[in-house]
């Protein structure tokens, strides 16, 4: 296999966009063509991508998932396969499971590492590699907004 990576919004704009350059992937002997961050992400404050909103959903810029199925459909009767990300341990605070674990449900809140004050992420903070540190500083986010099951403020660290 021969496989190739591009940003569907920096490379084709949109779905259609990335469509159009089927032949070049062709040209390149492309058998696999990974489509970097597809997923809704919130507006305004997104990662680059990853905070993903919505994994039912596309950024709106690039198209819809019925026009990703479409597109998957023809590039594969290409000879090119599409892969995504799915990046389950990395969620926006808008995402089902962010929201569910926000309003105290306790299965969800398994989702996340959740701490009563920043000790001890900022234990972890002190090693952890930064991954987006020209968007971002940091591993966890605090959200005075959000209170585990026990009603206090948590520090929320996006994990599964």
């Amino acid at each position: 296999m021969v496989g190739g990576m591009c940003y569907g919004d920096l490379f084709g704009g949109t779905l259609q966009g990335v469509r159009e350059r089927l032949p070049l992937f062709k040209k390149l002997g492309l058998t696999y063509l990974h489509l970097m961050p597809l997923f809704e992400t919130p507006v305004g404050n997104s990662d680059g991508g990853y905070a993903v909103s919505s994994y039912r959903r596309l950024n709106p810029k690039l198209g819809t998932v019925e026009e990703l199925a479409d597109l998957a459909r023809e590039f594969q009767e290409e000879g090119i396969s599409l892969v995504l990300d799915f990046v389950f341990n990395h969620t926006s605070d808008e995402h089902e499971w962010a929201q569910r674990a926000q309003s105290g449900d306790p299965e969800y809140e398994r989702f996340y590492f959740l701490f009563p004050d920043r000790t001890i992420p900022d234990i972890y903070e002190r090693t952890l590699r930064e991954i987006f540190p020209s968007v971002r500083r940091g591993s966890f986010t605090w959200r005075e907004t959000f209170t585990s099951g026990s009603g206090q403020p948590s520090t929320v660290f996006n994990g599964i």
